[in-house]
């Protein structure tokens, strides 16, 4: 392995890591806010893990079982935060009294007569 396969698959898996994370975040803020902009944000986000994820691939020369890792790892970037947020709301429809499971937090506060504002 090169030098340069060494600083791309550096400078590649620091991508995966900031834009997955740039990727939960706008999407759950997304959420919260009932925001159309940050959703989209959350979604271009994703859209450069995915060129990071292929950059990081191609850097370190993957071959065989080690390339069907990268859409297993974009998978689990997709749904994660999707599943997560589906728990949390659970969870805190749960600890208000309410068995409300999948609702957004606007629908939920909603439902208890209350206001996000």
């Amino acid at each position: 392995m090169r030098i340069e396969q060494i600083l791309w698959g550096t400078i590649a898996a620091a991508l995966v890591v900031m834009s997955g994370g740039a990727y939960a975040a706008m999407l759950a803020l997304g959420r919260l806010r009932g925001s159309r902009l940050l959703l989209g944000t959350g979604y271009a986000c994703y859209a450069a893990l995915v060129l990071s994820s292929w950059m990081l691939a191609s850097a370190l020369t993957l071959e065989g079982r080690w390339q069907a890792l990268v859409p297993l790892l974009l998978l689990g970037y997709l749904i994660a935060p999707h599943v997560i947020w589906k728990l949390c709301v659970a969870t805190h429809a749960e600890r208000r009294g309410s068995h409300a499971t999948g609702l957004s937090s606007d629908d939920y506060l909603e439902a208890q007569g209350e206001s996000n504002e």
